[in-house]
């Protein structure tokens, strides 16, 4: 009689213990798609076995009005035995606490210890699956230049839950020491393993994110070389003759426009009746054609009459040039209309970024003038505007700032410090009224 009881108790132990690895496996294979490891089944009955066997009670102590249950969480990839008290608490629920304490450990230590993955393994994960919720196809594609150059032989083979902020202060002072790197790109590539990281954690491929430790590089502010008017007037007159011409007097004059925009131009962009340009895509290397990222940045930029007669000039030529070359046909591509680009070569193709630069400082150099690249005709346009006393909101909205505060981090050493003309204005006002 005693042995059928025991037997009977023995079953029924062996049936709690399957419904409960079958529940448990059941919530895994919704997770994994159907992927489970046969070591997961083995760990799950032995785990589920001990606790309903009545073994695991080392893990609880009684303490004056409750109890102490101890577990094991996930530190940096390691298993740390620590505890926590439940007063109040009876030793029936101490053990359910105990049972989900060290099913949520076991939990984290699986998914965590298990992940055998390398950073650069991880970062094909991540540029493939995880960026695109975040980033642009450009960005991505930049992203994983600046990876592939100064992280994947270096960290690239490391573990990826072994690595240290420690690592990660080394690799940042290498690239300052002996790339000569400027702070802002430092940051800019350390911001791609941030990210990255950020991400892993999330989906439990780390604990922790290392780079949370590392501090970003000091920029140190440098005082750009701007132009005056004067310069810049005699410099237009002496490329009179120059392709190029065009394209920098449109930029200034269009409300210093980035080198992506002005080259992403179409003529659809275009509004001669109201004399507006639209500012709606970017041109880029290797990307082509690209919305701009942020709402600020598209913006719409009245025009003045010598705008107009640039453009005008820009598509008459254009015009001529199909005619006279036949560009366009097989693409039915129509000069001064449509999706053509308002500055292209002589086959109506778009410009490449990078040639321009490369041109415009040649240009600049040949000429005798101090160096400047072509984004420092933006900055020209600012201190024109700046210096003619235009609201500082106006300016920062024609430039595609998200803020007038990032207009002033970047452009406040132009403005005025006239803090004597401000009193003197305020006292006269006083005065008038008194």
């Amino acid at each position: 009689m005693i042995n059928r009881i025991i037997s009977q108790e023995l079953i029924l132990h062996q049936v709690i213990v399957f419904l409960k690895v079958l529940q448990q496996l059941i919530k895994k294979a919704k997770k994994t798609n159907g992927d489970i490891d046969p070591q997961e089944v083995l760990r799950l009955i032995s785990l589920i076995s001990s606790r309903h066997s009545g073994k695991g009670d080392k893990n609880i102590e009684k303490i004056q009005g409750g109890y102490k249950v101890y577990y094991y969480k996930n530190v940096n990839g390691q298993k740390v035995r620590t505890c926590k008290r439940f007063p109040g608490k009876t030793l029936k629920q101490a053990k359910e606490i105990r049972d989900t304490l060290a099913f949520e450990s076991d939990q984290v230590s699986n998914t965590v210890l298990t992940t055998r993955m390398t950073l650069n393994e991880y970062m094909e994960l991540y540029f493939n699956k995880y960026a695109p919720l975040t980033f642009g196809a450009d960005t991505i594609f930049r992203n994983r230049l600046a990876y592939d150059k100064h992280f994947r032989s270096v960290l690239g083979d490391e573990l990826l839950q072994r690595i240290t902020s420690e690592q990660i202060e080394d690799l940042k002072a290498n690239l300052i020491k002996d790339h000569g790197l400027k702070p802002s790109s430092v940051n800019l590539y350390m911001s791609i393993l941030f990210n990255a990281f950020e991400r892993a954690v999330k989906y439990k491929k780390m604990t922790v994110n290392p780079m949370k430790d590392v501090a970003r590089v000091k920029r140190v502010k440098t005082k750009r070389d701007i132009w005056d008017i004067a310069t810049y007037n005699q410099f237009i007159n002496e490329i009179d003759a120059h392709h190029y011409k065009d394209l920098i007097e449109l930029t200034v004059r269009a409300g210093g426009l980035r080198r992506g925009e002005i080259l992403g131009l179409q003529w659809k962009n275009i509004d001669f009746k109201r004399k507006e340009i639209r500012i709606e895509n970017q041109l880029k290397d290797k990307v082509g054609l690209s919305p701009l990222k942020t709402e600020s940045s598209r913006r719409t930029n009245e025009i003045d009459d010598g705008c107009i007669q640039i453009l005008e000039r820009i598509k008459s030529k254009q015009i001529f040039d199909q005619k006279r070359l036949e560009w366009g046909v097989s693409r039915d591509i129509k000069a001064g209309k449509g999706d053509c680009f308002v500055f292209a070569d002589h086959n109506g193709n778009p410009l490449k970024p990078k040639n321009v630069s490369f041109n415009f400082m040649y240009l600049v150099k040949s000429k005798g003038y101090s160096e400047i690249s072509f984004h420092d005709l933006r900055h020209f346009f600012v201190s024109l505007a700046i210096s003619s006393s235009q609201p500082l909101y106006v300016i920062s909205r024609m430039l595609g700032h998200s803020s007038i505060e990032m207009t002033m981090d970047t452009y406040g050493h132009l403005l005025p410090n006239n803090t004597r003309g401000v009193m003197k204005a305020v006292t006269d006002k006083l005065a008038q009224n008194s």
